[in-house]
């Protein structure tokens, strides 16, 4: 068994809020960094600064807003095709 499939088996043992925080701190392991901890409220300022630029893309016409499930239906057309 491949050492990735170990610790899924592992980690869906865990309760939903310890595999919660384990998501949480895996994915923050693979954001760009400089060795130090954000604490929270630097993480909302951070994420208020990325929701402006966002809506500002938007009313700008940089970005253009997709329904959910058409993204979706999109999506998964995208990933079926590369499917062997």
């Amino acid at each position: 068994m491949a050492v990735v499939d170990t610790l899924l088996e592992q980690a869906l043992k865990l309760s939903e809020r310890e595999r919660g925080q384990l998501v949480a701190r895996l994915v923050r392991s693979l954001e760009p960094h400089d060795d130090e901890e954000l604490d929270p409220q630097d993480w909302e300022a951070a994420w208020s600064a990325e929701i402006e630029r966002r809506m500002r893309d938007v009313r700008e016409g940089a970005s253009e807003l997709v329904d959910g499930e058409a993204a979706f239906r999109a999506a998964t057309a995208r990933i079926a095709s590369r499917r062997p």
